[in-house]
């Protein structure tokens, strides 16, 4: 089975400060193949620190809120794909 590449285009991350050296991150972006450029539709994110997941739309599309510390990381999934971990950081 080939297993093709996720890229993640991050398109705008918003920081505010909190309490404990944490952050509230607003991730919003869009999942896409890395051969063609084009949408990844319905692709998972995981957050593992927290046990939570988030689902892309179907034109890979996604935004949501963590509480999260730098050196955390999270998951992106689709069936046939590599799973791509990135840092919170990045």
């Amino acid at each position: 089975m080939i297993k093709h590449s996720i890229l993640f285009l991050l398109l705008f991350a918003w920081m505010t400060p909190a309490t404990y050296a944490q952050e509230t991150v607003l991730l919003k972006g869009k999942v896409v193949r890395s051969e063609t450029l084009k949408p990844l539709g319905l692709a998972t994110l995981v957050y593992p620190n927290k046990s939570l997941g988030f689902e892309a739309d179907d034109t890979g599309e996604f935004s949501f809120y963590l509480t999260a510390s730098p050196s955390d990381s999270l998951e992106i999934r689709h069936l046939g794909y590599e799973v791509l971990k990135i840092s919170i950081a990045d």
